[in-house]
């Protein structure tokens, strides 16, 4: 497979309305067959999971505008907060030169397993590093904290400090609190204090939120994109919309799609839904050996009609219904 920054390893979509909620599926590092009934709404789970990273605007293109706001369990009904409500996730790998990478940002990332990317029902992303804090806690540098402020508390903000009295040792250095302590922390640094070494450490764990972001912008930017491939896609760019089966516009669909994404030096994802592309049983076995074929080079996850039977592309991992939907 084509060396990507990141691989997919994981997706789940928490979907409302005729959108599911699925369990957590592993991914085939090539491709993924999954084998679903006829009445799955394959293009609502395609277009929420495309939203990891689209090659759109969520903002400008809304995918979610159809969501309903209130959900209902038998007579009870709850109003879906946007904020708070993540729609699509993913878990990533990122490969060694990629660890390297984030580690210039904090020695801490040198630890990185896997990177969970999710978009919330407002649109907004957000991107962790699974299992690792991605900033300080209060306990961490309480103590340190304490001994400096004995010696220089003629230096410390009065708001800063009854702010430090109220933190428990669980509160997280983040935002307006770390912008506070870094700059008295960069005041006793430039007053030459002898405690200097002391205090690049504790200024450097006191900004660990500020690396995390970056490390994340970074991993925005190295995130491969997802694109859908589908009957309506492949007929705008070909105007062959009278076509029964569209096995040739699809490959010179996808060949277009490979040169723009070498040419921004990445490796995207391609989301295929056979049934909306092949009618015809030949057909489709000629798409799914096609798959099969570029899948060694890019990952896909290929949507099938379960009824439809047939082999699946060579080498896919298999996934059915069952292993999809939560209980």
């Amino acid at each position: 497979m084509k060396s990507s920054p990141v691989i997919l390893q994981n997706i789940r979509v928490r979907g409302l309305g005729e959108v599911i909620e699925s369990n957590w599926v592993e991914i085939g590092k090539q491709s993924s067959f999954f084998s679903l009934p006829g009445g799955f709404n394959r293009r609502g789970f395609l277009h929420a999971l495309q939203t990891v990273n689209p090659p759109y605007v969520c903002r400008t293109q809304k995918p979610f505008a159809h969501y309903p706001l209130i959900t209902r369990q038998g007579k009870y009904t709850k109003r879906v907060r946007p904020h708070r409500r993540t729609i699509s996730f993913a878990i990533f790998v990122g490969n060694p030169h990629v660890v390297e990478e984030l580690a210039a940002y904090t020695p801490d990332l040198y630890e990185t397993d896997r990177i969970e990317v999710g978009r919330r029902l407002d649109y907004s992303r957000w991107v962790n590093f699974v299992e690792l804090a991605g900033s300080t806690r209060w306990s961490e540098i309480e103590d340190s904290i304490n001994a400096l402020v004995k010696i220089h508390e003629a230096t410390l903000d009065p708001q800063l400090r009854a702010s430090l009295n109220t933190l428990d040792g669980t509160d997280r250095i983040v935002d307006g609190l770390l912008e506070d302590l870094a700059g008295w922390l960069r005041l006793l640094i430039e007053k030459g204090r002898e405690e200097k070494e002391k205090i690049d450490q504790l200024l450097f764990l006191v900004e660990r939120q500020h690396h995390f972001s970056r490390a994340k912008k970074f991993i925005r930017q190295r995130l491969p994109v997802f694109h859908i491939v589908n009957r309506q896609k492949v007929a705008n760019r070909n105007e062959q919309t009278e076509k029964k089966d569209l096995l040739p516009a699809v490959c010179e669909y996808i060949d277009s799609l490979l040169r723009v994404e070498k040419a921004n030096g990445t490796a995207p994802v391609l989301l295929f839904d056979e049934p909306d592309l092949a009618k015809a049983k030949k057909v489709r076995q000629q798409l799914r050996e096609y798959v099969a074929e570029i899948s060694r080079k890019y990952q896909c996850i290929y949507l099938a009609a379960e009824e439809h039977g047939g082999e699946p592309p060579a080498g896919a991992r298999c996934i059915t219904a069952a292993d999809l939907l939560s209980d």
